[in-house]
């Protein structure tokens, strides 16, 4: 109801915009203790709908979606967007409508992610608009074979220098092993910076965060950290039954909080059902 990964519902970008006029007018900041409770609470008086509502759910879904931009409405395509990020890279009239059209079906009608797909070719240095459009137009049998493929991002050529040093820092390191406040001692640079290009060679598979979050080795040299939401549908999407939070806690390990928090995203975005209070399944698609 609220939202998921990609953002929250408009259910729950509202709550949150409710929760930010509340504060303003109370002349409240976020960060005193007890505030957006304080207005949440009032929030719930007034309307019913929220009411039904834990007051600890509604806070930890307005910290969740705060920064968040408002959510698409169903009237709202992406396709203008597409066929504008055509134009920009020179392809025009029916050509433009064609490969948009060509890509949405590919992907299933995943209109964000042939979004995306334009947004990397946009980003493609050393490519004339032709390339990026021939690029563009590989990507169809690819979406078509898998609608689940997403490219990942090539090394650009200055970038192999600042990757190199990265890799030979973990190499170096103690245990072979560097979090990025590490990283940053070692090179001098801005905490983006590293995080950016952390996440590149993430993507290309050159290294892997450990079991230790937010720790980094090399490919090969540790096994990678499984997040709760990995966890969680590798556990519920083969079994087929019924799940209580603490079964799963007992079965993946770790907080309840963390499982809590992955049965929250996956429910929003239609992989986990509530049959009852406390009782989860995985949801047949």
């Amino acid at each position: 109801m609220w939202g998921g990964e990609a953002g929250p519902t408009m259910a729950g970008y509202n709550l949150v915009c409710g929760a930010k006029r509340g504060l303003a007018a109370k002349g409240l900041e976020r960060s005193r203790k007890k505030a957006l409770d304080q207005i949440l609470a009032d929030m719930q008086a007034h309307d019913p709908a929220l009411a039904k509502y834990k007051n600890s759910t509604l806070r930890r879904i307005c910290f969740l979606y705060w920064d968040s931009p408002a959510p698409l409405t169903p009237k709202e395509s992406m396709i203008p967007q597409c066929i504008s990020a055509a134009h920009k890279l020179g392809l025009w009239g029916d050509d433009a409508q064609k490969l948009v059209a060509e890509l949405v079906a590919a992907a299933g009608s995943d209109e964000l992610a042939v979004v995306e797909l334009f947004k990397l070719a946009a980003k493609k240095k050393h490519y004339s608009d032709r390339q990026k459009i021939d690029w563009l137009w590989k990507q169809v049998p690819e979406l078509k074979k898998n609608q689940d493929y997403r490219p990942v991002r090539r090394v650009d050529k200055e970038d192999r220098p600042k990757r190199d040093l990265v890799l030979k820092i973990i190499r170096d390191a103690p245990n072979r092993r560097a979090d990025i406040s590490f990283i940053r001692r070692k090179t001098g640079w801005t905490r983006d910076s590293v995080a950016k290009l952390v996440q590149y060679l993430k993507e290309d598979g050159e290294i892997i965060c450990t079991e230790k979050p937010g720790m980094f080795t090399l490919q090969g040299l540790g096994a990678p950290h499984v997040t709760a939401r990995e966890a969680v549908r590798a556990l519920m999407a083969p079994s087929g039954k019924e799940w209580t939070i603490e079964q799963l806690v007992r079965q993946i390990g770790g907080g309840r909080g963390r499982i809590d928090s992955a049965l929250f995203n996956l429910k929003g975005e239609g992989d986990v059902a509530c049959p009852r209070r406390g009782v989860y399944k995985w949801a047949a698609r």
